[in-house]
């Protein structure tokens, strides 16, 4: 009978200590939930000013893979981004485009990836070419 006594008792103790962690778990989630939602938000638009200078933004079409942004300053559209995501070696890389009215790339980011550092990572920091710029034609 101490022995069935001493096997509930540590049951209910690790049952008890579950219930408390996901009682604290879920309190902690609540509270921060809206401020990561919100910095996600914020890195997103700047990140979309980085691509393309525009005012706002505006969702036009959004898959599971890639979502497509109009860049407008007041009711003008200047340009587009996408956002893309891919399969590389170490994961999906998350890409950002921006394209100006004449076609032309205006800047490319690289929001999420998780590849190798000192090899995949280093696109990361690579920058558009100057002589790629000159060079690039219409895409449409």
């Amino acid at each position: 009978m101490d022995k069935q006594n001493t096997v509930f008792r540590m049951i209910f103790t690790l049952v008890a200590i579950a219930v408390v962690v996901s009682v604290a778990l879920a309190f902690v989630n609540a509270k921060t939930e809206p401020v990561i939602l919100q910095n996600n938000e914020n890195q997103l638009q700047e990140s979309l000013k980085s691509v393309i200078r525009a005012e706002k933004f505006e969702i036009l079409s959004e898959t599971e893979q890639e979502t497509v942004y109009a860049a407008k300053n007041g009711e003008t559209v200047v340009g587009y981004c996408v956002v893309n995501s891919q399969k590389g070696y170490g994961g999906d890389v998350k890409v950002m485009t921006g394209v100006d009215t004449d076609g032309k790339v205006t800047a490319i980011e690289i929001l999420e990836h998780a590849e190798t550092p000192g090899l995949g990572a280093n696109a990361e920091k690579m920058r558009l070419n100057p002589n790629l710029q000159a060079k690039q034609k219409k895409l449409v």
